[in-house]
């Protein structure tokens, strides 16, 4: 039986792996849903080629990021842009906080490679 990481509601459309997920030209990230309580259940929106929006967890793309994660929240305090408090908003952040992590993910999402 083949392992499948995410089907899509409206068409159909099913996606193997993470890899195959990401690597998908009709997919791209939208918007990120924090969850200042627990960061990995926050999600990441994608716009479908048909028109859907999928969400899904943080927690499937943590493998992707390699560097630090940060203790410390600096939601609030003068250094933080504050681009977690804006689902639109999806661009990486440079502020040494908990929550970089997860802007650098999405960076990594929009850089992914797609298939051809």
């Amino acid at each position: 039986m083949r392992s499948l990481f995410f089907r899509c509601r409206r068409c159909g459309t099913k996606w193997s792996t993470r890899d195959h997920f990401l690597q998908d030209p009709g997919l791209n990230i939208i918007e990120y849903r924090v969850n200042f309580d627990d960061l990995t259940a926050g999600a990441f929106i994608f716009c479908h080629a048909c028109g859907s929006k999928l969400s899904l967890p943080v927690r499937h793309f943590n493998g992707l990021y390699e560097g630090p994660i940060f203790n410390v929240r600096a939601t609030d305090s003068e250094e933080c842009p504050g681009y977690c408090l804006y689902r639109e908003n999806v661009k990486p952040c440079d502020v040494k906080c908990e929550c970089a992590y997860v802007r650098n993910i999405i960076g990594i999402i929009k850089q992914w490679p797609k298939a051809n």
